[in-house]
């Protein structure tokens, strides 16, 4: 009876072994653009911008094409102000959208939204490695 559980102890601290390099290793995708809202770049009308949401369903089903979203940029006593207007053009991948500026000017780390959807600008420039 000792030397099976000593068998299993065995076992078990084999296979923890075996699995924490693996754990460790795990994949981490980067997100195609980042935030950097102190670059000062500035995005106007007729410019393109990328939201960053949930990726839940709950957005691509409720979001679709020429959908208009609100602009707001938090203000240094911590108020929402209104600072323009985006149209949604399509989906990036699971988490981004991309958009078109059609009213006011904008920067990295703005919120838009619509309704209940919340979207974090992000900058528009690739991430470089």
């Amino acid at each position: 009876m000792k030397n099976n559980l000593i068998s299993i102890c065995l076992v078990v601290l084999i296979i923890f072994c075996v699995m924490a390099p693996l754990t460790a290793s795990a994949v981490s995708y980067q997100p195609p653009f980042h935030l950097n809202p102190d670059s000062g770049s500035v995005v106007v009308k007729g410019g393109s911008v990328h939201l960053f949401h949930s990726g839940t369903r709950d957005i691509t089903s409720v979001v679709h094409s020429g959908d208009i979203f609100t602009v707001y940029r938090i203000s240094s006593s911590c108020k929402m102000e209104e600072v323009g207007k985006v149209r949604f053009v399509n989906f990036v991948g699971d988490t981004y959208m991309e958009a078109e500026v059609i009213d006011g000017e904008l920067k990295a780390g703005d919120i838009a939204k619509k309704g209940n959807i919340s979207c974090l600008m992000v900058s528009t420039e690739p991430c470089t490695r």
